[in-house]
């Protein structure tokens, strides 16, 4: 469960148009597991606001919402584990300038669909096809966006290992897709390959996470897209016990 209490002044760059707002996002959860090989999962979550509920979008005022429902089904084969899950899931996996959950007060953004994994002592190699969640404000009327969609593979394999410091190579290919983008009065087709690679990992008391991705594609009216990003994240822990 979490509350947050929101003030935003001159809304919209707006003088005195402000907004107060209490939030609330409750998330109920179940784990059924039939056997080492077998498990299914659920959440409900319902996200409250105090006022201008009818103004809200579906993310934060929402009755009732069916967040995952999914069956995981795995196993060995050598010595590798390979699995699958099937459903309505969350997914972030990489850089999370790129993917994320968007873990706000909010309700997270979920996807429907199939994700395959395989996973070894130091490398793991995954395969996603989704599309995403269209929320509803009242109860159980999500449903799924068939016009958005997300898939893609992504790799993780330990370079360096070592006690509690280890190195990761994350190579990953992204597809993203939306026929429903709007800029203004226009509407048209968002079609997207981000392609990259991130270094990550801690060293003694330094976490860090480097990413270089490049991305192209088309958007309203076939425009063009080429662009570079390059991400740098590093923290520090002060102590090894506080």
């Amino acid at each position: 469960m979490r509350i947050r209490s929101v003030a935003i002044r001159n809304v919209r760059l707006q003088p005195s148009n402000d907004l107060e707002q209490e939030q609330l996002r409750s998330i109920l959860g179940a784990d059924f597991r039939v056997s080492p090989n077998l498990r299914f999962y659920g959440e409900l979550g319902t996200g409250q606001v105090d006022n201008d509920r009818d103004e809200t979008t579906a993310n934060f005022q929402n009755a009732w919402s069916l967040q995952q429902l999914f069956v995981d089904v795995r196993g060995h084969s050598g010595r590798f584990l390979i699995g699958m899950m099937a459903g309505r899931q969350e997914f972030a996996d990489g850089p999370r300038q790129l993917i994320s959950l968007g873990d706000g007060p909010n309700l997270h953004r979920t996807w429907n669909g199939i994700r395959l994994y395989a996973h070894s002592t130091r490398a793991r190699v995954g395969v996603f096809d989704l599309r995403a969640t269209r929320l509803g404000r009242h109860g159980f009327d999500d449903g799924v966006a068939t016009s958005e969609r997300l898939r893609g593979v992504n790799a993780s394999f330990m370079i360096s290992p070592s006690a509690g410091q280890n190195t990761y190579l994350d190579p990953f290919w992204i597809r993203s897709e939306s026929h429903t983008l709007r800029l203004g009065e226009v509407a048209g087709a968002d079609r997207r390959n981000t392609v990259g690679v991130r270094l990550c990992g801690r060293r003694g008391r330094v976490r860090f996470g480097w990413t270089a991705a490049r991305q192209s594609g088309h958007f309203i009216n076939e425009r063009r897209i080429d662009a570079w990003g390059l991400f740098a994240i590093q923290s520090g822990a002060l102590s090894e016990s506080g």
